[in-house]
C-alpha cells in the first residue's frame, strides 16, 4: 500500500502557508478567534511559500495497479477548494475521509452542512464520523473527520 502527500487546490500557484505551533492547526487560511482559545498551542509562529497544484493533475497517473484509491483531505479550511481541483479523479476514488468544521474555524471557510452537500452530491455516501478538534475548555465539538464511500 502506497500513499504520497502534497499540498492541492482548485489552482496552480504558490501561497504562503500559516504554520502553527502544534503544525496541526496549520493552514493556508486565517485563524478565527474560536479556534485559538480552544487551544493556545494553534497559533501561528511562522508563514511558509508552498507550491499548489490541482489533484486534477494525477488524471493521466496510471492507478491501474491499485484495487482500491482513498483520497483524506486535512487542509484545516481549504477542503472545498481541494475538491474543486479533483473533480477529474473523483471518479477514480473509492473512499473519502475529509476533516469538516462545524463552527468556523478558519476565515472564508465552508461548514459542516455545505461541505456535507458537495461530497454527497459528488457521488458519496457517509459512512462514519470522527471527532477530531474539540474545544479543551468546553467540550464543544469543532470539527470532525467525515468518511465516505460511493454510493
Amino acid at each position: 500500500m502506497g500513499s504520497f502527500q502534497l499540498w492541492a487546490g482548485r489552482s496552480r500557484r504558490k501561497k504562503n502557508i500559516n504554520i502553527s505551533k502544534n503544525s496541526l492547526s496549520s493552514s493556508i487560511l486565517e485563524m478565527q478567534d474560536e479556534h485559538l482559545e480552544s487551544d493556545l498551542d494553534s497559533k501561528f509562529v511562522s508563514s511558509e511559500l508552498v507550491s499548489i497544484k490541482r489533484l486534477d493533475k494525477l488524471n493521466d497517473y496510471d492507478f491501474s495497479k491499485y484495487e482500491n484509491l482513498f483520497l483524506k483531505i486535512d487542509t484545516q479550511g481549504y477542503e472545498d477548494k481541494v475538491l474543486n481541483g479533483s473533480k477529474n479523479i473523483l471518479e477514480k476514488i473509492n473512499g473519502l475521509q475529509i476533516e469538516m468544521s462545524i463552527y468556523s474555524m478558519y476565515k472564508k471557510q465552508i461548514l459542516f452542512k455545505e461541505m456535507f452537500d458537495i461530497v454527497e452530491n459528488l457521488g458519496f455516501e457517509l459512512w462514519d464520523i470522527e471527532r477530531t478538534f474539540v474545544n479543551k475548555k468546553t467540550g464543544k465539538i469543532l470539527q470532525i473527520d467525515c468518511i465516505f464511500f460511493k454510493n
